[in-house]
């Protein structure tokens, strides 16, 4: 049966290396403390020269603000040098005029669309309310206002934020328009997404590398492309709010995880994330709740692995699940519609990827025909009573007298 399994990692150490200034926290609120019950994404970082930027800027709301300002002045945030939006989404930068006008912020980086392209749900949802709202702050108090492009900016002498994405719209669904941010702090890289989509990842591939830490979409995506996971490499995943039984985050959870990435959310955490930079390495102390015991989606062509125990894949073995039994191959695929041959046996699995057991079996265009016993292994060199009679198999199984 399918089951959570709660570990906690503490000052896990990725490379090795000697400590050093920068702190990446991700900003939450519980669910029954946000306001109207919404919720949104916030990254706070502290940068090596005591400067902070923020990625994003959370739901707005008089509390969640007031959370957010709290959270802030928790951590020793009181001014915001840069303000960086990955798309401008209410959850995203719902509070962007509120920090324009108290933190002091001097460059604001966004992507403008064509709003005349934009689905009719886009007007219902304000979003261009809300970007102009945030730009008229920002043009009010002398912010900084910049497009983005994809470049590489310097942020200081060893930190660099990198933009991804910003001629890319996909008007069909406005997650997909979010910009890419790659912060790097030596050879430490965290890649923020914002709400991509799979035609976002995909029309940047091969541009990401390798990264360390990947705060992932918290909706907006069925499916993290795999070719994406095989890019970055991550180990860290950050959802900034995780709730594991939601059916939109679930299958990307256990994807990720798949994929040797270890995902971390703000509600296993008590919405405090914080990941301490080193100069080789990443150090933190949070809980990851993992599922074991269950399939996993591996791509949109219908494969699918299986999750054991272990909280490792399966592969190039038969696995129990729900009084059934399937087969995953060596590339940690379900078996489908096959023989294979496992341990000296032959066995064959269907259309569900259900092994057969205890029935008669044709192999394609053969007249020839095979049993497959109660453990579903081919009988071979042996006669088996079957419905009260004795059949012979041969050394290859072909029954020699059916």
């Amino acid at each position: 049966m399918e089951s959570i399994k709660t570990i906690e990692q503490k000052e896990i150490r990725l490379y090795g290396g000697e400590i050093v200034t920068p702190e990446i926290h991700f900003f939450d609120i519980t669910p029954d403390n946000r306001e109207g019950g919404v919720y949104g994404l916030c990254a706070i970082i502290k940068l090596s020269d005591g400067r902070n930027i923020m990625i994003d800027a959370y739901m707005d709301g008089k509390d969640n603000y007031s959370k957010l300002k709290q959270f802030l002045n928790n951590i020793g945030v009181n001014s915001i040098d840069i303000l960086f939006t990955t798309h401008n989404h209410s959850d995203h930068i719902g509070n962007a005029v509120n920090l324009l006008n108290d933190y002091k912020i001097k460059k604001l980086y966004v992507k403008t669309p064509d709003w005349i392209k934009l689905d009719k749900d886009e007007i219902k949802w304000d979003t261009q309310g809300y970007y102009n709202r945030m730009i008229s702050k920002a043009n009010e108090v002398g912010t900084q206002v910049i497009e983005c492009t994809d470049t590489t900016i310097q942020l200081s002498d060893i930190e660099t934020m990198k933009i991804l994405g910003s001629e890319y719209f996909d008007y069909s669904d406005y997650n997909g328009c979010s910009v890419n941010y790659i912060y790097q702090y030596k050879d430490i890289r965290v890649l923020f997404t914002g709400d991509s989509n799979v035609g976002t990842l995909n029309n940047l591939r091969g541009e990401f590398g390798k990264i360390d830490i990947y705060q992932t979409p918290h909706h907006g995506m069925n499916q993290i492309p795999e070719t994406f996971l095989r890019e970055i490499q991550s180990k860290v995943g950050v959802f900034g709010n995780l709730v594991s039984d939601r059916e939109d985050v679930k299958p990307n959870i256990l994807f990720l995880e798949w994929f040797g990435c270890n995902v971390y959310g703000a509600l296993d955490n008590n919405c405090k994330m914080c990941f301490k930079l080193f100069s080789n390495c990443v150090l933190y102390s949070l809980k990851q709740t993992i599922k074991t015991n269950c399939f996993v989606k591996l791509d949109d062509n219908g494969s699918w692995g299986y999750v054991k125990d272990s909280g490792i894949p399966a592969e190039n073995e038969i696995i129990n699940y729900n009084l059934e039994y399937y087969y995953i191959d060596k590339n940690w695929r379900m078996a489908r519609l096959q023989f294979f041959d496992l341990e000296g046996s032959t066995y064959y699995v269907g259309q569900d990827g259900i092994l057969w057991r205890d029935k008669w079996i044709q192999k394609p265009n053969s007249d020839k025909w095979y049993w497959l016993k109660l453990n579903g292994a081919m009988a071979k060199s042996e006669s088996v009573k079957i419905d009260g009679k004795y059949y012979n198999f041969d050394k290859d199984g072909i029954c020699t007298n059916p």
